[in-house]
C-alpha cells in the first residue's frame, strides 16, 4: 500500500506541474485535490491489492496472465474509487508526459468485493462512506 500510495503522489504532483506549465486551471485544481486526498488517506486509505490471474485468449489458445486484483475499503467512500481510476490511468492516458521507463505495470482487476479493516486515525468525515459512519 506504501507504494500506491507513493506512485499516485507522484503522479499527482507531475501533473500539477504539466497543469501549471500549460496554465491549465482546471487540471490544476483536480491534480492538487488528487495530491491532498493522496496524503490525507495515506498508506491506510489504499485500496488492497491481491495478486490474481486471468484468462486471455490468443488465436485458439488460452493463457493464464498475471494481475493484480483490487478490492475497495469498507469505510472508504465510494468516490475515491473513481477518483482513483481515473488517477490510475493517468499514466498510460498522457504518454508524452510520462515516460515508458521501469517495469511494465501489471493489469488492475477492480472487483466489488470490499475489504474490512480499521480506517488509519484522522480522516475526516468526507473519506468515509455515509453508512460507516
Amino acid at each position: 500500500r506504501h507504494q500506491k500510495a507513493k506512485w499516485r503522489a507522484d503522479v499527482a504532483a507531475t501533473m500539477i506541474d504539466f497543469c501549471r506549465k500549460t496554465n491549465d486551471e482546471d487540471g490544476l485544481q483536480f491534480w492538487q485535490y488528487s495530491l491532498r486526498l493522496t496524503q490525507h488517506l495515506g498508506d491506510g486509505g489504499m485500496s488492497e491489492d491481491e495478486d490474481g490471474l486471468k484468462t486471455i485468449q490468443i488465436g485458439t489458445r488460452t493463457k493464464k496472465v498475471r494481475v493484480k486484483v483490487t478490492k475497495d475499503l469498507d469505510f472508504r467512500h465510494p468516490a475515491i474509487a473513481a477518483h482513483y481510476k481515473r488517477v490510475d490511468g493517468t499514466r498510460e492516458a498522457e504518454e508524452l508526459i510520462f515516460s515508458a521507463t521501469g517495469r511494465t505495470k501489471m493489469e488492475r482487476i477492480r472487483i466489488s468485493d470490499i475489504r474490512v479493516r480499521p480506517p488509519p486515525r484522522g480522516l475526516s468525515a468526507s473519506v468515509y462512506r455515509p453508512e460507516y459512519l
